[in-house]
């Protein structure tokens, strides 16, 4: 009888946990920098055992540009879906050491995709994600 009680109390704790939870949806907009080291699972898992269950999808192709998803069919789809609470935009490890690329394509690649992110989910937040520099910026470049 012990057993049985105790089993119908952790099913309804259960049921009331798993009502409970608040979905936090994050489209992940990067390239291999994001994706290699599986950040967007790594972070989902965060969330496990809280209130707060995040949920991902990501878009990230090896070496993109935001350039490249602001024309990326595949990028601006996921955007018009509407549904996100975050969006993070991480942009290729160079660009943004090198004036010529951050003043012409990561800035307004950055502006549109933001706008377009805005038009389509007005209450989410975009985020981006800056990855480690490097010791000589983009000098190699």
């Amino acid at each position: 009888m012990i057993k049985k009680i105790t089993l119908v109390i952790l099913l309804i704790s259960l049921f009331k946990f798993s009502v409970s939870q608040e979905e936090i949806k994050v489209l992940w907009l990067g390239n291999s920098y994001t994706s290699v080291n599986n950040l967007p699972e790594i972070v989902n898992e965060l969330s496990f055992g809280t209130d707060r269950i995040v949920t991902s999808e990501s878009i990230c192709p090896g070496a993109c540009t935001l350039f490249q998803h602001a024309e990326n069919h595949s990028s601006l789809k996921a955007i018009r879906k509407g549904c996100w609470d975050f969006v993070v935009l991480q942009e290729q490890s160079q660009l943004p050491s090198i004036d010529y690329y951050r003043h012409n394509s990561l800035k307004p690649a950055y502006k549109a995709l933001h706008d377009t992110i805005m038009s389509y989910n007005p209450e989410a937040k975009v985020v981006g994600y800056m990855t480690w520099g490097r010791r000589f910026g983009g000098q190699q470049c």
